[in-house]
């Protein structure tokens, strides 16, 4: 995502609160059902870093000005695959297994979009399925080649 860490002046990035709403009730889904503690560990790691990453300030003002400039469920998905792949260059976490990746592309883009809605903009539910979607395909584009098909039938 080309101007995503420059050194422009950023945007003030809402506070970190993580995602909004109710808790799932017990028989919805959550993005880490069924991960092993090694796992979970992972997950809350990355998820973690993915957040810091969204919410600095040298981050925040070219998301939402990458967002502002084309249609939003690319520049979306752009942005929380951005954050995977910096996240995944870290070599203490390295490539991630897909399920670990996929879990925390979900929860970083609801995270990202509740931070862009705090500044005013709004996503309907489509948008968001977009963004979701072309992450995937995105994220697959990347790193397709180390993906096992059975791996990713699974998810």
């Amino acid at each position: 995502m080309a101007g995503f860490l420059s050194k422009e002046p950023a945007q003030q990035a809402p506070t970190q609160q993580g995602p909004t709403g109710a808790q799932p009730s017990p028989e919805q889904a959550t993005p880490t059902q069924g991960f092993s503690p090694e796992k979970q560990e992972l997950y809350e790691r990355t998820y973690q870093t993915g957040k810091n990453l969204i919410y600095s300030k040298q981050a925040f003002g070219p998301i939402i000005q990458e967002i502002d400039s084309k249609n939003p469920a690319d520049a979306l998905a752009d942005a929380i695959v951005f954050v995977l792949k910096k996240i995944e260059e870290d070599p203490s976490v390295g490539q991630l297994p897909i399920d670990v990746a996929l879990a925390t592309g979900v929860s970083l883009l609801g995270d990202l979009v509740d931070a862009l809605t705090e500044t005013g903009r709004q996503y309907d539910p489509g948008v968001i399925e977009q963004a979701l979607d072309k992450g995937v395909q995105l994220y697959l584009a990347f790193n397709g080649s180390r993906i096992d098909p059975k791996e990713l039938e699974a998810q």
